[in-house]
């Protein structure tokens, strides 16, 4: 009797640490999920800023050589 009662705690307190260890885990798991779609927004929000960047300086150089030239050889 004692001995079923010692199983039935040691079977217990398994169960309510594994549930613990398992509600844990799936919590980092969206905080990580978050955390990688924040990212990966603020990557793309770079990458935008770029572009416009380097669009600005194609424009520039394109503009530049014309002017030195009188002709448009690059294309974009």
């Amino acid at each position: 009797m004692f001995r079923q009662m010692n199983i039935r705690i040691a079977v217990t307190f398994a169960i309510g640490i594994s549930i613990s260890v398992i509600t844990v885990s799936l919590i980092v798991v969206g905080v990580i999920f978050n955390d990688i779609n924040n990212l990966y927004d603020d990557i793309i929000d770079e990458m935008k800023e770029f572009n416009a960047i380097v669009d600005d300086t194609w424009t520039k150089i394109v503009q530049f050589h014309s002017q030195s030239t009188g002709k448009t050889f690059f294309i974009r």
